[in-house]
């Protein structure tokens, strides 16, 4: 259409400056603090592990199921983005701190944030839980 109009085929075009068709309303899609708080006190250790990781790192999950115990040295984490291949050093917050230093090291070259339970069903849970805006209690059995 913009092809036609510059070329004076036509008068105008319906389709410029047509403006947002879709308006997002994210409200219902976010964890609130009582939501984590329900997962936390409900999940197993390694759920626990894996989820207050991506909360106080804000990396991904393949990012963090790849991490190895040498990457942390007791105040930062360092690691390699899968997507960027950028090289971020994450300084580590007391709640992860203490979590990962209660956390038993399964050998030097042991995964930090490798969880003993399916990864899928970990995705479900995080990603499609109560993000869904479905207000119930985490189910993660």
């Amino acid at each position: 259409m913009s092809f036609a109009k510059n070329r004076g085929l036509i008068d105008s075009n319906p389709c410029e400056r047509g403006g947002r068709l879709y308006q997002a309303d994210r409200t219902d899609s976010y964890w609130k603090d009582a939501d984590f708080d329900a997962l936390l006190s409900a999940a197993p250790e390694p759920i626990r592990l894996a989820v207050i990781s991506a909360l106080w790192t804000g990396q991904r999950q393949g990012d963090l199921l790849r991490l190895p115990w040498s990457a942390y040295d007791g105040k930062h984490i360092r690691l390699v983005q899968s997507k960027t291949g950028r090289h971020p050093i994450i300084p580590v917050g007391e709640p992860l701190r203490v979590v990962l230093d209660r956390t038993p090291r399964r050998g030097p070259a042991a995964q930090l944030a490798r969880p003993a339970v399916d990864v899928g069903r970990l995705s479900y849970v995080v990603g499609k839980g109560l993000c869904e805006g479905q207000h119930r209690e985490p189910d993660i059995s």
